[in-house]
């Protein structure tokens, strides 16, 4: 007979098998688009987001190590800088665990998005706050580094 504990780390083994190949299949999809016409959405940050709001706090380091070197495969994103692939992980990591965390702080409880409300927390959290913010501490980064690499 199988113990919870047994039977817990095989739900957790296979969340994690099924989240590794939604990310990959999102983050191969995502790269189809260049860097001169970005995805109009970017699906791995979503697959990350569910996965986190899914899963205990204390286990999301494992999404966060399976995610980083599938953001560095070098098929997906040929003639990218590494250090922009770099950048942008960390950027949309960050984002996607600040958004898992204050949704379940501000909610209180699973989110399900059964009401107008949570709806409404959820995109002001996810769309507005985390998402805008990290683009624009991105771009701001990027700029200062294109700027200081250009010659004078």
């Amino acid at each position: 007979m199988r113990t919870a504990a047994a039977a817990h780390g095989s739900h957790d083994g296979l969340a994690l098998f099924l989240f590794a190949a939604a990310y990959l299949v999102a983050y191969g999809y995502g790269s189809l688009f260049s860097q001169a016409v970005s995805a109009p959405l970017w699906f791995p940050d979503s697959v990350l987001l569910c996965a986190l709001l899914l899963a205990p706090q204390n286990k999301w380091w494992p999404y966060f190590v399976i995610a980083v070197p599938m953001r560095f495969i070098p098929a997906l994103h040929e003639g990218t800088p590494q250090w922009f692939v770099a950048a942008t992980s960390v950027n949309d990591m960050f984002k996607a665990a600040l958004g898992a965390y204050l949704l379940r702080r501000v909610v209180g409880r699973p989110l399900s998005l059964g009401t107008l409300r949570e709806f409404a927390i959820y995109l002001a959290i996810v769309v507005v706050l985390t998402d805008a913010n990290g683009q624009r501490q991105l771009g701001e980064a990027i700029a200062k580094v294109i700027a200081e690499a250009a010659p004078r």
